[in-house]
C-alpha cells in the first residue's frame, strides 16, 4: 500500500506491482531524456577504483545497467528508504551493493567517497523541507572532481478540461503531503545554495500524444503504459487524502486525459542537472 506516514512520504506501491513498470519507465527516460545513455555527460569517465551512488534506486535498474558498462572493480552503491523494490540479492551483479538509506542522511563514513552520484524522480519521495538537506548530503559525499546527475519531471500546463482537473488534484495532493510539484524549477537554486559552483542544466521534453505525429515529431512517446500506470497506482493515495471520490471515477478521468493528450499533444517537462565538485574550498 502507499505509505502516508511521517517517515516515508512516498505514495506509490512497492514490490511486484511496481517493479516491472519502473523498469519500463527507466527505458523511456534513458531514451528520451538521457539520449540512450546512463550517464548523460559523455566526458564523465569511471575508472577502476571509483565508487558510484544510485540514490533512491528503487528497482536498482540504473545500477544494474551501469554495472554492465563499467569495469567490475567500480563499486556501485544503490540506496533507498525501503528495500521493497530491490531485486533479490542473489540476482545482483557482484559490484552492486544495496542498502537502506535516505538521501537526507547518508552514512558519515561516505564523506568524499563518490565520483558519481545519480538520483532521479524523487519528487514523490522528498518533502519540501528535505530537498536542501538531500542536496547538501550529496555535496558532502561527492569527491572533489566528481559529478552529480539529477533528473526530475513534471507534466506540462494543462490544455484540456480533464488535464486541468487532474493537475488540480495533483497539486493539492502534493501540498497535503508537503511535496514539491515543481521541483524541476528549483533544483538549480538548491544546488547553488548547497555550495555547488559548477551547475549544468538541461530541459528536455518527453512528448506524449498522437498529435505530435501529425506535427511531424518522430520522437514522441508512443507507449504510455509505464507512465500512465504510475498515475493509476496513485489512486489509493488520492482516495486516502479525500481528493477523488472513487477509483473508477479517477480511472475514467485518466482515460479522458489520454484522449486530450492525443488531441492536443502534451509533454513531460524534465530537468536534467549535472553538479560538479571542482572547488574544494567551498566546503568551508
Amino acid at each position: 500500500m502507499p505509505s502516508s506516514n511521517e517517515a516515508d512520504p512516498y505514495f506509490l506501491p512497492r514490490g511486484d506491482i511496481e517493479f516491472e513498470r519502473l523498469n519500463k519507465q527507466h527505458v523511456i527516460y534513458t531514451k528520451h531524456v538521457y539520449d540512450n545513455r546512463l550517464v548523460f555527460d559523455e566526458t564523465i569517465a569511471l575508472h577502476e577504483t571509483d565508487c558510484v551512488l544510485d540514490a533512491g534506486a528503487g528497482t536498482c535498474i540504473w545500477s544494474i545497467d551501469l554495472s554492465r558498462e563499467v569495469p567490475e572493480s567500480v563499486q556501485i552503491y544503490a540506496t533507498d528508504i525501503s528495500a521493497g523494490s530491490f531485486p533479490p540479492v542473489e540476482t545482483m551483479p557482484s559490484n552492486v551493493h544495496t542498502s537502506i538509506a535516505s538521501s537526507t542522511s547518508f552514512p558519515p563514513e561516505w564523506s568524499n567517497k563518490f565520483t558519481l552520484v545519480h538520483q532521479r524522480l524523487l519528487f514523490g519521495g522528498l518533502r519540501e523541507s528535505e530537498w536542501p538537506v538531500a542536496i547538501s548530503e550529496m555535496f558532502r559525499i561527492l569527491k572533489p572532481g566528481g559529478a552529480i546527475q539529477l533528473m526530475e519531471v513534471r507534466i506540462s500546463e494543462p490544455v484540456g478540461p480533464s488535464m486541468a482537473e487532474f493537475d488540480g488534484i495533483l497539486v493539492e495532493f502534493f501540498k497535503k503531503r508537503g511535496l514539491l510539484h515543481d521541483i524541476d524549477l528549483r533544483l538549480e537554486v538548491l544546488a547553488a545554495d548547497a555550495g555547488f559552483t559548477h551547475i549544468t542544466a538541461k530541459k528536455k521534453d518527453v512528448l506524449i500524444g498522437r498529435k505530435w505525429a501529425e506535427l511531424g515529431e518522430s520522437e514522441y512517446l508512443q507507449d504510455l503504459k509505464p507512465l500512465v500506470g504510475g498515475l493509476v497506482n496513485l489512486s489509493p493515495a488520492l482516495l486516502g487524502e479525500g481528493l477523488i471520490r472513487s477509483d473508477a471515477e479517477y480511472r475514467a478521468l485518466l482515460v479522458e486525459m489520454e484522449k486530450e493528450w492525443d488531441a492536443y499533444g502534451n509533454r513531460f517537462w524534465t530537468a536534467l542537472l549535472q553538479l560538479e565538485m571542482v572547488i574544494r574550498e567551498c566546503r568551508d
